[in-house]
């Protein structure tokens, strides 16, 4: 379960469910601002409260696909990203096979796109587990078409790139990073969050490529070198913009959410020391320290 899991799984998998378990659970007696800050995937209390809601949204989805058999995967899209992370934990791989078959039956039948996303994201999960891709190429092709057609890219379009990146062969693999890094000067100066999606997505591709063809990793690394100053200073606004956004919490009523937050501000100021700004992190924390003692 989420408790076997490390840090980075447990972040990633918690950006993937938050919002899709708190809209479909608001009668749960949980605090969705506190929710909302177990960001860094280090808060306890937090995971023990997503593992228990992960684990309600698989049984309540399993229930709903038995009773309604012949319902469009639309009826459960915000289900789909908690459920196939909590099989995936499980490592559930006849229960994801299933599942992939009934999506790809569906895709087969109404071509809807948001259906093809939900089909990539299971064989993400049971590639992760398997090491065999089930999708193929031309559904993986159209959902990268579709990307790359936006206008403004946001970072739910990024996650589904990041997402699916491991499915592509190394070839089309360095076309999807060229992609990313055309694209990188224009989402730097439109959303600094998304751009820090972007960014990780770019490492992500490069990751991938380094264990598959070492020709390619090399001109994506040359690529990255580039543009690592830039992100550099891009990623301390990231971690100030968040600070401020966690210091709402250290003022709040609710003790869990001073806590949460609490964790998250000091974690934030020592990532801020390793990226080379510890004056700036002793600011922030001689606030934090009298903020909290105010408290």
């Amino acid at each position: 379960m989420v408790s076997d899991m490390n840090y980075g799984q447990k972040f990633k998998l918690l950006r993937k469910a938050k919002g899709f378990a708190l809209k479909q659970l608001a009668d749960e007696t949980i605090s969705i601002s506190a929710i909302s800050r177990f960001e860094n995937g280090k808060a306890d209390l937090g995971l023990q409260t997503l593992d228990r809601i992960l684990t309600k949204m698989h049984s309540s989805l399993m229930e709903f696909m038995e009773q309604h058999p012949t319902r469009t995967s639309r009826d459960v899209s915000t289900n789909i990203y908690s459920l196939v992370g909590n099989m995936q934990v499980e490592r559930n791989v006849s229960g994801l096979q299933d599942l992939f078959q009934t999506v790809h039956a569906e895709y087969l039948q109404n071509s809807q796109l948001e259906t093809l996303v939900h089909l990539a994201v299971i064989a993400t999960a049971l590639y992760s587990l398997t090491g065999k891709n089930v999708m193929r190429a031309k559904e993986i092709d159209r959902i990268y078409n579709s990307v790359f057609d936006v206008e403004v890219w946001d970072s739910d379009t990024l996650t589904v790139l990041g997402s699916i990146a491991v499915l592509l062969d190394p070839p089309r693999l360095e076309i999807v990073f060229n992609d990313l890094v055309s694209n990188a000067p224009t989402i730097m100066r439109q959303d600094f969050i998304a751009a820090g999606d972007l960014w990780d997505n770019m490492l992500n591709c490069y990751e991938i490529a380094l264990g598959r063809d070492v020709e390619i990793a090399t001109r994506m690394h040359a690529k990255l070198s580039q543009l690592a100053v830039p992100y550099l200073a891009l990623d301390y606004q990231i971690r100030i913009y968040f600070l401020n956004q966690l210091f709402a919490g250290l003022t709040g009523k609710d003790e869990l959410e001073r806590l949460t937050a609490k964790k998250n501000v000091f974690a934030i100021i020592g990532l801020l020391i390793d990226v080379g700004n510890p004056l700036v992190a002793r600011q922030y924390a001689d606030i934090a320290d009298g903020v909290l003692e105010g408290n």
